[in-house]
């Protein structure tokens, strides 16, 4: 059955981007994993009911789960579909959903790096996670320089899981750490999370500095800053810590394309 790659080819990135094996993607939708290769390979398309499960297993947003069917089950591409309104914390997964003309982001082999400086705005708030750990959330707004000096700026946000009750914190070493981040450059907006590890330096007290290092991608784009489907997005950082807190974070987010390069 001769059938566009443009679903296939969809569906390998996506895989990969949630760190998915065939094999994991195939028992979480109720498939083997040769039709999987077989959809990736453009070979066969998906039933109606394996698109649905796709969908969810995917997470493509329930406002674009027909399109997204259809999709999925023709050789049409994804800019064929009329597209919804759509908030800038709602995921996309279709280019067209970025406009063809906006502000050209300067690169280096398709490669952007964005240095920034983030003081917090608030002293983090503090709650217990469900094991025992100590969960702190820290709302932080900052500058980017570099590339475009003055002209974005950054909104960063952390959840950092320390340590459980009772253990100290160089007993909980290195701890996880989960970023989101919006950069905005005038009305035009990206948003995007990332996962990885914290490392401390501190005292006794929780006084220091802490390494961050985390990856993952942009899940939205409003209007046209950074003109690609999805990027791989890397952070490094150093993050202030007062009393076992991050208060603050200085360093680079590189955004790398996944799919589709610059034009």
């Amino acid at each position: 059955m001769k059938q566009s790659s443009h679903f296939g080819i969809w569906l390998r990135q996506r895989r990969k981007l949630l760190d998915l094996t065939q094999q994991q993607l195939a028992n979480l939708v109720g498939c083997t994993s040769v039709t999987i290769r077989k959809l990736e390979a453009g070979e066969r398309k998906p039933s109606q009911a394996l698109a649905a499960n796709l969908s969810i297993v995917l997470q493509v947003p329930n406002r674009e789960h027909n399109a997204f069917i259809r999709f999925a089950r023709t050789d049409e591409t994804r800019q064929s579909f009329p597209v919804p309104p759509w908030q800038p914390d709602q995921p996309s997964w279709r280019k067209n959903q970025l406009p063809p003309k906006g502000p050209r982001v300067p690169t280096s082999q398709n490669i952007l790096t964005m240095h920034y400086d983030v003081v917090a705005a608030e002293r983090p708030r503090y709650a217990a996670a469900e094991d025992g750990r100590h969960l702190f959330e820290i709302k932080a707004v900052g500058s980017v320089y570099g590339d475009l000096e003055g002209a974005i700026e950054l909104q960063y946000s952390q959840v950092i899981y320390p340590k459980p009750q009772g253990v100290s914190i160089a007993q909980a070493l290195p701890m996880r750490v989960s970023v989101a981040f919006t950069i905005e450059y005038s009305t035009e907006q990206v948003y995007g999370t990332c996962t990885g590890m914290i490392y401390p330096s501190v005292d006794t007290s929780g006084n220091g500095n802490a390494r961050v290092q985390a990856s993952g991608h942009i899940i939205s784009v409003t209007v046209g800053l950074i003109d690609m489907f999805l990027s791989r997005v890397f952070i490094e950082d150093e993050v202030r810590m007062i009393e076992g807190m991050g208060t603050g974070a200085r360093g680079d987010i590189r955004l790398e394309p996944a799919i589709e390069t610059f034009s």
